[in-house]
């Protein structure tokens, strides 16, 4: 989310893009970004002056030029037209080359692999699986690839809202995981060391009814039944410790109880870990979408979405600052001007709405206006430095 607060380039400048699509390009592109990442200090995503750099000139309208590449299997042409039309990233065409990559590689054609992979990160620069993936391939023969990818990972996780919400949810889904687990293998462990308070028993019984030798054969198979029918493990043991009771130490009933109450409290635990997906809820708080829309291609559908969220919740920051940087993206001026004066009622002091109002404003031809905006910006977060940055174009 922070990533998606940078502010943009100004009016009258316009981001150099790549002359080349070569891999060596691309690498020696990435390799700088992972020194930056390794050696500089974390800093916020709306304070970096690469972020404000983007060009916020809009796409063109779907109808204007070429629908689309013609050669539909090269990447290089998917991601010279990506450029020359200012799209942000191709999500889904970024997947398809990847994918693609994946299979040329399975099948020998490694230079193919690598051309398809490299081009699905200029697809989609937000899309972590390539780097992870090339990262893969080039260890261990190549540490300075490694390294490479290792950065740009990094970055993206930096910055990346959706990413740091996926690795926290699942860091703590397998964490969880594995105290269970834990907690279950001791458990079985104890009913194992246990095997002789269990058998006695039960061997005891049985002679009542059959043979001494045809109860000691029976024995192991009560015992290991209630595992094969079905009702998994956590049940069985529970039933068996809880058998054992009389015989536990003090450590083991504990082991016990918190076996239980690990037991009983997954229900909760699922409940308090679907709360992970209220950021990416579109309907609702308290984010309505705001994620989502970063490196999403404009479309009039879509804006149309955001605008009915921003009007059922028109004193929410997130609804108007979605809002606000979508229809910029579509070209929309007046409706992410609107927008962005709406984010500033909820977040008077916004840095990045400042300055992206700035932006907004030097797009519309007010310099002076943009100016102010800068200024205020600076003045509200001293350390950001797309507002200078942004201001220096336009003084330039």
């Amino acid at each position: 989310m922070h990533h998606m607060n940078r502010a943009r380039m100004a009016p009258g400048t316009r981001l150099t893009t790549r002359g080349s699509h070569s891999p060596w390009h691309a690498l020696a592109h990435m390799a700088m970004i992972a020194v930056l990442a390794l050696a500089a200090p974390a800093v916020r995503a709306q304070e970096s002056v690469t972020g404000s750099q983007e060009a916020t000139v809009a796409p063109p309208p779907s109808g204007g030029g070429s629908t689309q590449p013609t050669d539909l299997r090269d990447v290089n042409a998917w991601v010279a037209w990506k450029d020359a039309r200012q799209i942000t990233s191709l999500p889904l065409e970024a997947r398809i080359f990847y994918r693609r990559g994946i299979m040329a590689k399975q099948s020998g054609l490694k230079p193919e692999a690598l051309s398809d992979v490299r081009g699905a990160i200029e697809l989609d620069p937000s899309f972590i699986e390539p780097h992870l993936t090339l990262a893969g391939w080039a260890f261990p023969g190549d540490p300075a690839q490694v390294l490479t990818h290792g950065g740009a990972i990094f970055e993206l996780v930096r910055r990346d809202f959706n990413l740091q919400l996926s690795l926290a949810a699942n860091a703590l889904i397998l964490g969880l995981e594995a105290l269970f687990a834990g907690l279950l293998f001791a458990a079985l462990f104890v009913v194992f060391h246990h095997r002789g308070a269990l058998a006695h028993p039960l061997h005891e019984e049985l002679s009542r009814l059959i043979s001494a030798r045809t109860a000691r054969l029976w024995v192991p198979v009560l015992l290991v039944l209630p595992f094969l029918a079905g009702a998994g493990l956590t049940l069985p043991v529970l039933a068996l410790l809880a058998f054992l009771w009389a015989h536990l130490r003090l450590r083991e009933r504990v082991l016990t109880v918190t076996l239980a109450l690990a037991a009983l409290c997954v229900p909760f635990a699922t409940h308090t870990l679907g709360r992970f997906t209220q950021a990416l809820d579109t309907h609702r708080r308290p984010f309505h979408e705001l994620p989502l829309v970063e490196h999403e291609p404009w479309s009039a559908r879509r804006q149309s979405t955001l605008a009915q969220a921003a009007a059922n919740d028109p004193q929410d920051g997130f609804a108007q600052f979605a809002l606000a940087w979508f229809a910029r993206r579509g070209g929309d001026l007046p409706t992410a001007e609107s927008a962005y004066r709406a984010v500033l009622q909820a977040w008077p002091s916004d840095a990045a709405a400042l300055t992206n109002l700035g932006n907004v404003a030097a797009m519309r031809g007010q310099s002076d206006e943009a100016l102010q905006r800068y200024k205020e910006a600076a003045a509200q977060d001293p350390l950001a430095a797309a507002p200078h940055f942004n201001a220096s174009q336009l003084h330039l």
